[in-house]
């Protein structure tokens, strides 16, 4: 499935719920969180997609 917004894609995919039980399994570190979060916002403000 492919989004190309991030705001349903946030809800759809319980994005939140995800990185709160991946957090809290210590899959990922808080400050990783924020990046992943903060980069997704940004690409979404720019109308574009983000690939790494």
């Amino acid at each position: 499935m492919v989004f190309t917004d991030y705001s349903p894609a946030r809800q759809i995919a319980r994005l939140d719920r995800v990185a709160d039980e991946a957090q809290a399994a210590n899959v990922i570190t808080y400050d990783e969180l924020q990046r992943w979060q903060t980069d997704l916002e940004r690409t979404a403000d720019a109308g574009g997609s983000s690939r790494r």
